[in-house]
C-alpha cells in the first residue's frame, strides 16, 4: 500500500469478486471472512478498519445491526455485478417461462399474494398443450411464495435490510429496470495504488 496506511486492514468475504480485486494486490492487509455477516461482525469487532462488501451487505439497516459508531459507506463502485437469469436461446418457450416465473413472483408481491393464500394467483392456460397446467401460478407461489417472503428467508435470517437497491417491486411496483450502474454505462476504471 503505502506508508500513508500503515494501519490498514481490510475486511472482505472470500469467493466474491472484491476478493478476486484485491487478494493479489492487498494481501498483508486482508481479513478474509467465509460470510457477508462474519465480514461485517469482523468490522465491528475492530478486525479491520474498512469492511469491503456489496450494497446488500452494507446497507445502512443491515450494518446497523451489529454496530452503532460512526462510518461511512463509499460511492466508488469496483465492479459489475448483474444477477440475472439465463437461459438457452435455444429454447424460447423455456426462456419464456422462466421470464412467467419470475414475473410470478414478482405480481405476488405487488398483490400482497403470500405462499399461505397461493391459490389467489390467477389461473392461466399459457403453453397449452405442452403444460397442462391452469394452477401453474398458484403452484409457483405456493411452493416459494412472493418476492418478500424469499428476500426474508434468504436474506433476512442474515438481517440484511430490503432497502436501497433492494427495494425490487416497492413503490413503484414494477421490476427496478434502472440503477445508478446501469448497462449503458462502461465499467468504473480499476484503480491504483501507490
Amino acid at each position: 500500500m503505502s506508508n500513508r496506511c500503515p494501519d490498514l486492514k481490510m475486511c472482505l468475504t472470500n469467493s466474491t469478486t472484491r476478493y478476486e480485486l484485491m487478494s493479489g494486490e492487498f494481501e498483508d492487509w486482508l481479513v478474509v471472512k467465509d460470510s457477508t455477516a462474519d465480514t461485517i461482525k469482523a468490522f465491528v469487532q475492530g478486525n479491520c478498519n474498512v469492511a469491503a462488501s456489496g450494497i446488500i451487505g452494507l446497507s445502512e439497516k443491515s450494518i446497523r445491526k451489529y454496530y452503532n459508531g460512526t462510518y461511512d459507506i463509499g460511492n466508488m463502485s469496483f465492479s459489475r455485478e448483474s444477477g440475472a437469469l439465463v437461459t438457452n436461446e435455444d429454447d424460447p418457450v423455456f426462456s419464456k417461462l422462466v421470464d412467467l416465473v419470475v414475473n410470478a413472483i414478482l405480481y405476488a408481491d405487488e398483490k400482497n399474494i403470500t405462499q399461505a393464500d397461493s391459490l389467489e394467483m390467477p389461473q392461466i392456460n399459457l403453453f397449452h398443450p405442452s403444460v397442462n397446467d391452469t394452477n401453474m401460478l398458484r403452484n409457483i407461489i405456493g411452493a416459494v411464495g412472493k418476492y418478500q417472503e424469499i428476500w426474508d428467508r434468504h436474506f433476512g435470517i442474515l438481517n440484511i435490510a430490503r432497502d436501497a437497491r433492494n427495494e425490487l417491486n416497492r413503490y413503484p411496483f414494477g421490476p427496478m429496470l434502472i440503477t445508478e450502474q446501469t448497462w449503458n454505462k462502461p465499467p468504473p476504471p480499476r484503480w491504483k495504488y501507490q
